[in-house]
Parts: C-alpha cells; structure tokens; sequence
C-alpha cells in the first residue's frame, strides 16, 4: 500500500457510499491505527478481532492491525454468540474492534470475555466512536517495526468435521504473493490499474480478502458495498461504471432479470465467480447474456489464495471445460491420490491435494488437525475430483461431509451438535441436498424421542440463538431410522442418495 501511495497518493483507492479515500489517506490512515496499537503493550499486539460488514473503516482497521505486526482475525458477523466466544477463547483475542451494527452481541461477549479490549468504531461513518478516540494524536508516518515475512499477517476461522472451528494464519509473505501469482495468468484475469473493482463479498472470507488485497495491488479503485445486495451491486455497478466484479452463482439470476429491465452494465470487463458450486445451465444463460469476460476460481483459506483458475479463454457457449475448476494458478502444484495413496491417472478420483508457496504453515494451535491434512508439504483438501487429459481439475464430491451453500462452508456436525441439544430429539444428520438458488443447502434429518410432536418450525426456532443463520436447516424430515455403517455410524453418503439425483455429481 505505501508503493501504491508514494506512485498515485491522490489515486482513489476506495468508494464507500459518499466518502472517497485517497491511496495518501488510506495509507496514513491506517499508520495511524497502527502506530496507536504499537503504543499499547506488546501483549495488545497479538491476534485482534474485527467484526462488522464492508466498510473503509474496516479496510483501515484491517490494514492497521497488519501494519503494526499483529494478527488480524475477520470475524463472520453472522455467527452467534456462543460461537463468537468460542473462536475469541481459541484465538486468544486481546482485542475486538466491533462495528456498533453489532453492539447487542458485543455486550453479552463483554459480560463473558472481560480479559478483551473491545473498540467501537462506526461503519455507516456517523458519531464518532471509541476507534476515533483510539487513534487521534498518533502519527500517520509509517509505523518503526520489524515484520517478519513468515509471521501471520491475517488469520480466518474455518471448521472441520469435528465441528470444531480451526485458526487457519496467512504470512505476510502469502498474502502479498497471492496476487502476484495471479498476475501471472495475463491482463484478462487480474485487477490492472484503471479498473474499478467492486467488492461485496465478505472481508471475513477469503474470497473477500483476495478481491482487496488484489485491487490494492494493481492501484486500481476498489468500490464497497457492506453486503452482497443485489439492488445495491447493479445500482454501483452502473453507477461508478465497474469494470471487475465477483458475483456469487446464487445472486446470478436476479442480475440475469436486471439486464431484461433494461439496467446498463456494460462496464463490465470481467465477471469473476467461485466460492460456490453453479449449475451448467445458469453459466450457460450468463454467458449469453454478458459480453464480458468470465473467471471461475476454486481455492481454500488453507492456501490463502485459489489454487486453479478457469480463464475467460474457456468461458464460451458449448466449452467442454464449464464444468471444471479450471487448471492450476502459476506456482501451485496440484495432483490427485487415491484412498491407497496411489498417484491417480486422468479422470480417475481421488482426493485432491496442492502445494503452494501461499499455504498454511498449520492450524492455529492444532498440531494433530495439521499433521493430518500437511504432509511432505502437501495438503489433502478433502475434495474429491479428477485431472482430465488436458490437466483441467473437476470436482466430484467431497471426502468430509461440508456443504457449501451460497458461498459458506456449513459443517454438518456442528449444526448436528446443536439439534442434538433438543429434548426431543434422539438422533440428527445434516445434509447438503440441491438448490436452485444456493447450489445446495442443509436439511436435517431427525429421528425424534417416542411420543414427541416436535415441528420443523419448532426445532429451527430452537436451533436460532444457537448457530448462525446461514446453517440453519432449509427443511427437516422426520424419520424412524437412518442408514448405518457396520461400526454404527451414519451412512452420510447413502442418505444423500435420497436427494441427489444428478448420476456420477454430488455438487451442483
């Protein structure tokens, strides 16, 4: 950021509703917020919590904490309390900055955190608030401390089958090669410096994370919008004439309904998607209907970045390559191992496993979850898929059980857990079954005590102040029994097969 100052100080580097910020402003902006968290004690300087929706602020708090050498950890505004305080004991939070958006959850984690400086800030750019007191009187010159490349830059929670969520840390080194990788793949697929790019997917993603740090990177504007609206990305859209967006399969058809309203996009150069499995059709109808590039990316938060990369060269009406994952980005070796650990032949699945110089160096205070994923360098994503003959990577299923539904990982034994704690209920399986709209979503299949007259509506109400709303349960299916394996574990792939019908595909 401070090159991107110093070449174009007076270049606009973010758009948030009215207010415009200078790369110069940005730049100092978050030097001041650095240089007011290194005036605290060292302790302060450890792993720091952001919460709230897209904001500038929160791009300057974000960079701010980087800049002094602590750890920023983007936390899901979505999730509840109990889970909140479970990933800030895990993380070891010594601070919280909150957008007061969230001020009603951020009272209970105060009664139930009182170690944890929590520091309001105001996205919406109103009153000002305890962050604005926080950093005045300190120097916007860039702060005097020694950064290590290999230290954890930014840090995102992401769970596993245990349904216990895990810190995965991004180095400094990682996330400023990242998109510098990407550069790689030529003008098409990246943020060049007279592109404006917007953002609406969140900074607690990775996905998020990749569209700043990558508009950054190029000097290019960067346009905010605090969630993905779909009213609010054609309004910008048109409006700032953006020319890079990434646009989730899900909000696809109400922009396909827009164009037939007669909203000029035109502006658009590039359409870049992923984060979420899309039917075949709905890409086909985009293609038809944007006279732009497309790019698709398939990546993990373990590799601080996409792995492979599905260009606007393979994005045309009848390419045999719509339903893959594209081929790997430069530098990232990708290869497919069977359940024996066997290298597989082309077209052959098996698990996916890459190596890149962006990878996680292990999960955060995790040593047994590492050694089962990071292997000789290797890590084992659990997606299942196969490398065609022309190295293309296509996804098949996944080896756990997640489901991604609009763009969130939903891991079935934390949603599972969590009905489990009903009364009622004696047994519980959460699944992924298809969506038209989110590709695919979680239902819950429930074996209920004797005698209970327990409701869908009534068990999702319960479930509500539990787990956050994205991993709620779309439907329930009350059942007498649920398929078991032969040590008495639920068949997850066998009760799968009751709503999947696409033969041989497992995501949609």
């Amino acid at each position: 950021m401070s090159a991107a100052a110093a070449s174009g100080p007076d270049k606009t580097a973010l758009i948030f509703g009215s207010r415009r910020l200078s790369y110069q402003a940005l730049d100092q902006a978050s030097n001041r917020a650095a240089n007011a968290l290194i005036s605290w004690a060292d302790s302060r300087r450890g792993v720091i919590g952001i919460i709230g929706k897209n904001s500038d602020y929160f791009v300057e708090i974000l960079f701010g904490v980087v800049k002094s050498g602590g750890t920023a950890l983007p936390l899901n505004w979505r999730l509840a309390q109990p889970e909140l305080k479970a990933i800030a004991e895990d993380a070891g939070l010594s601070a919280l900055f909150y957008d007061i958006e969230f001020a009603a959850v951020i009272d209970d984690l105060k009664k139930a955190l009182p170690s944890i400086a929590f520091i309001s800030f105001d996205g919406t750019g109103g009153t000002p608030r305890d962050y604005q007191v926080f950093v005045e009187d300190h120097a916007t010159a860039p702060p005097e401390i020694a950064i290590s490349p290999d230290g954890p830059a930014i840090m995102m929670y992401t769970s596993g089958t245990t349904g216990k969520p895990k810190g995965v840390p991004a180095s400094h080194y990682a996330i400023c090669f990242a998109p510098e990788n990407m550069l790689a793949t030529g003008p098409r697929c990246v943020s060049l410096e007279h592109d404006i790019n917007l953002l609406t997917t969140p900074l607690f993603h990775l996905a998020g994370i990749g569209w700043l740090h990558g508009s950054i990177f190029a000097r290019a504007t960067l346009v905010i919008l605090p969630t993905a609206d779909i009213s609010g990305m054609i309004g910008a859209i048109a409006e700032h004439r953006v020319t890079r967006a990434t646009i989730l399969p899900p909000l696809m058809p109400a922009l396909l309904e827009s164009i037939g309203k007669g909203m000029d996009l035109s502006s658009l150069r590039l359409i870049a998607y992923g984060a979420s499995p899309i039917p075949e059709t709905l890409l086909a109808r985009m293609l038809e209907n944007f006279r732009c590039g497309f790019l698709q990316n398939y990546g993990m938060t373990e590799n601080s970045a996409s792995a492979t990369y599905l260009g606007p060269d393979d994005h045309y009406p009848g390419s045999p390559f719509l339903l893959s994952c594209g081929r790997p980005y430069p530098h990232v070796a990708l290869r497919i191992v069977s359940a024996d650990g066997r290298l597989c032949t082309a077209r052959e699945v098996g698990e996916i496993e890459l190596r890149s110089p962006t990878l996680f160096g292990g999960y955060w205070n995790r040593s047994a979850a590492t050694a089962e994923v990071l292997k000789d360098g290797w890590y084992a994503t659990g997606d299942m898929g196969y490398l065609d003959q022309n190295g293309y990577l296509y996804l098949v299923d996944r080896k756990k059980d997640m489901i991604i539904s609009g763009g969130e990982n939903i891991y079935p034994a934390e949603v599972e857990s969590a009905i489990s704690a009903h009364p009622d209920v004696r047994r519980a399986a959460v699944i992924g079954v298809p969506s038209e709209k989110w590709g695919e979503e979680p239902k819950a299949v429930v074996i209920l005590r004797p005698g209970s007259a327990l409701s869908a509506a009534e068990l999702i109400a319960f479930l509500r102040p539990l787990i956050a709303g994205y991993k709620l349960p779309k439907s329930v299916d009350f059942v007498s029994e649920l398929p078991l394996t032969a040590v008495g574990k639920i068949a997850k792939q066998t009760l799968r097969e009751n709503y999947w019908t696409v033969s041989g595909r497992r995501i949609n």
